[in-house]
């Protein structure tokens, strides 16, 4: 049986076309190496507030890249993500 990371496959992805577009959402644009940079700050930051290894709830926007990073960015960080939209209560 094997496993499915996405993280792996994710960084295979920017070694191999670190400046293809990896995401274009809302008329915005990056690249692997763009997203990889964004999703480590993403994941930095939750390290750095003890959130590794728990639950974090993050804003689903659909306006732009955020989502896509956001959730990159959490599983980087060892967490388990919740998206809440944005219209909700």
């Amino acid at each position: 049986m094997s496993v499915f990371d996405p993280i792996t496959l994710f960084r295979r992805s920017v070694e191999r076309w670190p400046d293809r577009p990896a995401l274009s959402v809302a008329g915005e644009q990056l690249t692997y190496a763009e997203l990889d940079a964004r999703s480590d700050r993403v994941a930095r930051a939750l390290v750095r507030a003890g959130a590794e290894g728990q639950r974090v709830a993050f804003t689903a926007r659909r306006d732009g890249p955020w989502v896509y990073t956001a959730i990159l960015g959490i599983l980087k960080a060892g967490a388990a993500g919740i998206p809440l939209l944005p219209e909700g209560p």
